[in-house]
């Protein structure tokens, strides 16, 4: 499932320590509404048409997804039983 990552272009930001302060005091919080700074809504929905489409795109094809050689994932969860 894609997620979303953590940098900015900006060298003054460090994003993953916003992210961590965010976590611990307003996710899950009375305060965890649309209402809070720094939501950004068009990225918000850029990334999930962009999830949507990574998941539409893969359901519409006729041969199904396969795992790269070697793969860690493919090797010890892809095998077909």
């Amino acid at each position: 499932m894609p997620t979303p990552g953590v940098k900015s272009s900006d060298p003054n930001l460090n994003p993953g320590a916003i992210f961590g302060n965010w976590e611990r005091t307003r996710y899950h919080q009375p305060q965890d509404d649309m209402q809070q700074p720094g939501l950004d809504f068009e990225t918000a929905a850029q990334f999930a048409r962009f999830a949507f489409l990574t998941g539409y795109f893969i359901s519409q094809d006729t041969e199904r997804p396969t795992w790269n050689k070697g793969d860690f994932f493919g090797d010890h969860y892809g095998k077909k039983n």
